[in-house]
């Protein structure tokens, strides 16, 4: 009688629900980090010169979504379905192929950019054009290093990736600038700013290329590329449609309120939407590990055994859940502290954050139906989805703004945002058969195995 795997099985979840709690962490840390290196700048660098960086860096983070072409997921996509199905042939092909549109898009931006500047249409600002052409230098790596921190996800080391990426790279900043500011006791100019970024941002590429090459199966350098580029651009085309329905669903209720909101209402939301998307950080940090162990279940889902990607799902809804009700209990407790960090004036972003924080408490009932559904090539779902919570929110900020402000909008967006989930939930069942939410039951990943 051969010994029963379920140890080992148990085991390994206990190591992924681990390893989200760490990653949320490091996500957050990261963002602290950064947060910290905005405030060393301000204090290090002249008024000016300081707005030249965050206009530079403004335009770095637009350029670098456009320019990754969706392609850091395509490759945790693709490399991870295609290494757990032995065709390493494929994976290697989609991760060179993605290099190479990210590499030749992103030449073409900085390129472009660079010419508008010389040009003078880009503003005539001193030091104008060195400023531009240090972040279109700085824009190659930035997307190569979206697509490494994606391979690295695909090969299960997403701590790692994020530790490298988000919290490696303030603190190698504030050590190279904070050194510079101390030797010299003057400004800091804009130029020597970006050109700290740009050489952070080639260190660690090749920190995550090195790792990356480690964590690789040995069959990697042996075997030749296979062409997927059919299939990894079909992918990322359904990725953007989600990414741009995420932004608009984002930033639609802070729109409408703009328009129709009063200044006092406007400034107390931003307050609340800016701790807000902590929560969506530590949320998304928690799908992303979830993300490279639901690829490799993709076949199976096809073949009808759902029971090990239904015990994932489910586990990363009640991590996800944990979260959420720990942030809202936070925010709660410290609400008002931490709007009062923002000056007297926005006492009244109390509210609407405790309501923003409770309606994504509601929304992680439902559990990660869309990341679900857009890894299994069901984008459609996500989308439809969304734009169904961005109607919703859209029509009930336009009712409630008038009369409750801030509270109104945060209230039609927790509406929206729990609507998108709900349908999102209630499609993926039907179309993967896997209940996302955290109600699922237990025993449907057993009688399933033992169908199966």
């Amino acid at each position: 009688m051969s010994p029963s795997p379920e140890p080992s099985h148990k085991t390994s979840l206990l190591r992924r629900i681990g390893s989200a709690w760490l990653n949320v962490v490091a996500k957050l840390g990261g963002t602290a980090l950064s947060f910290g290196v905005y405030i060393a700048l301000a204090r290090w660098m002249s008024p000016e010169a300081f707005a030249e960086v965050v206009v530079m860096l403004t335009w770095l983070a637009i350029a670098t979504a456009f320019g990754g072409l969706s392609m850091p997921l395509v490759v945790v996509r693709h490399v991870a379905e295609n290494l757990a199905a032995g065709q390493v042939g494929v994976a290697r092909g989609t991760y060179r192929f993605a290099l190479a549109a990210i590499v030749a898009v992103s030449l073409s931006l900085g390129g472009l950019a660079v010419v508008l500047a010389a040009l003078g249409w880009l503003g005539s600002t001193p030091g104008r054009f060195m400023s531009v052409t240090i972040t279109a230098a700085l824009l190659v790596p930035s997307v190569v290093l979206t697509v490494q921190t994606g391979l690295l996800q695909a090969l299960k080391q997403v701590v790692l990736a994020e530790l490298l990426t988000n919290t490696v790279r303030p603190i190698l900043l504030l050590i190279g600038l904070g050194g510079l500011w101390l030797a010299t006791r003057s400004p800091l100019a804009a130029s020597t700013v970006l050109a700290a970024y740009l050489l952070t941002a080639l260190l660690l590429v090749t920190a995550l290329w090195w790792k990356a090459r480690q964590a690789l199966p040995a069959a990697w350098r042996i075997t030749s590329p296979e062409d997927n580029r059919r299939a990894a651009m079909h992918t990322a085309m359904g990725f953007m449609l989600v990414m741009i329905a995420a932004a608009l669903n984002e930033r639609v209720d802070m729109l409408l309120l703009g328009a129709t909101g009063r200044p006092e209402d406007i400034g107390a939301y931003a307050v609340a939407t800016r701790f807000g998307q902590a929560i969506i950080v530590a949320v998304n940090a928690v799908s992303a590990v979830m993300a490279p162990h639901f690829v490799e279940q993709l076949q199976a889902i096809k073949d009808g055994r759902t029971a090990a990607a239904q015990d994932l799902v489910s586990r990363t809804a009640r991590t996800t859940l944990w979260l959420c009700l720990l942030a809202l209990v936070f925010f709660a407790l410290l609400g008002p502290w931490l709007a009062a960090l923002f000056g007297p004036h926005y006492g009244h972003a109390y509210l609407p954050l405790v309501v923003l924080a409770g309606g994504q408490a509601l929304a992680a009932l439902f559990g990660p139906a869309a990341l679900a559904c857009t890894l299994a090539g069901s984008p459609r779902v996500a989308v439809a989805s969304l734009l169904a919570g961005i109607a919703t929110n859209a029509v009930l900020n336009l009712v409630l703004v008038p009369r409750f402000g801030a509270t109104g909008a945060a209230a039609a967006t927790a509406c929206g945002t729990v609507l998108a989930a709900g349908l999102s939930w209630l499609r993926t069942r039907q179309m993967l058969g896997i209940d996302s939410s955290v109600l699922a039951s237990r025993q449907s990943a057993v009688i399933t195995s033992a169908a199966s």
